[in-house]
């Protein structure tokens, strides 16, 4: 059930699968409010924020020396059985973005075995390079070490998203050396984080918001995509998930909507480069949205 979902929300999703009712942690905490900023958007996909886990742990990211990032993974699978970690997609052999742009992709480790490491990789996508399909098998020491250790200097969309991967603001680490990070699961609810000011919460206003500036962001409104693309497979999964337990047609059409809106979106924004912008399709795409699930509430959901 986790086709459509973000990296970080599929294998968050897995991580969750073992302890607790994953899907319904995930479809409960799903939303979409969004910030503009001087720089762009700040998009929020959770509330309340998935570090904080339903037996009262957090996971939090650790920042990890090169020569203790095997210790301190195999540490994190002892004892919990298994361990997210961020690493580079473009540097994962099963990646078809495998030698591409950097990227941040999380993912689980959940055991050892000699000179591999088990690993599981939710992430089902149409992406530019291809079809990712999910993964799950061994990975030589070696080749996961390279995909962990000396990440890059990720850029401003790409920290933005990491750091509100789990819904709220969770501040990255500053790099120790060339190690890696990991997401380390601790006791306690810890300090709460602050929530995000300026978020806008409501459809009705989100998505023409959206669209508005990604109109006027000319050839960078690319850069919004994934987050796009994100919030649409979020919204999806979501609705799928009430469709189990309620008002199966609408839930099941809404759905849908949102699951097509990033296409529609995609075109308006390369229509937009090729210099023959083509909103009125995105604009389109984001009524449906909205009119899907007026029969049942009378507003947006």
């Amino acid at each position: 059930m986790t086709a459509g979902l973000s990296c970080y929300t599929a294998n968050l999703e897995r991580y969750l699968a073992s302890e607790f009712d994953s899907a319904a942690v995930l479809a409960r905490s799903v939303r979409l409010a969004v910030r503009t900023t001087e720089d762009g958007l700040v998009f929020s996909h959770h509330a309340p924020s998935l570090d904080r886990l339903p037996d009262g742990t957090r996971l939090e990211y650790a920042a990890l020396a090169a020569a203790d990032t095997e210790d301190a993974l195999r540490h994190e699978i002892r004892r919990h059985g298994r361990a997210l970690v961020v690493a580079d997609a473009a540097r994962l052999p099963w990646s078809v973005a495998f030698g591409a742009d950097p990227a941040p992709h999380w993912l689980l480790v959940t055991g050892t075995e000699a000179d591999h490491y088990l690993v599981e990789d939710a992430f089902e996508a149409l992406l530019p390079q291809g079809t990712q399909q999910p993964y799950l098998g061994t990975v030589p020491r070696v080749a996961l070490l390279t995909a962990l250790i000396g990440l890059p200097e990720w850029d401003a969309p790409q920290r933005v998203r990491n750091e509100m991967a789990f819904g709220a603001r969770i501040p990255l680490p500053g790099t120790t050396a060339t190690g890696a990070t990991l997401l380390r699961r601790t006791p306690g609810p810890g300090e709460e984080q602050a929530p995000e000011t300026g978020l806008v919460d409501d459809d009705a206003l989100v998505l023409p918001l959206v669209m508005n500036r990604l109109a006027d962001a000319g050839p960078a409104a690319a850069r919004y995509l994934p987050d796009i693309w994100a919030a649409a497979g979020h919204r999806a999964f979501a609705h799928r998930w009430r469709a189990l337990a309620g008002d199966a047609e609408t839930e099941l059409a809404t759905a849908e909507s949102w699951a097509a809106l990033p296409r529609w979106v995609q075109m308006a924004v390369e229509s937009a480069a090729r210099g023959r912008p083509r909103w009125g399709v995105a604009r389109a795409a984001v009524d449906a949205v909205l009119s899907a699930a007026a029969p049942k509430t009378g507003r947006t959901a």
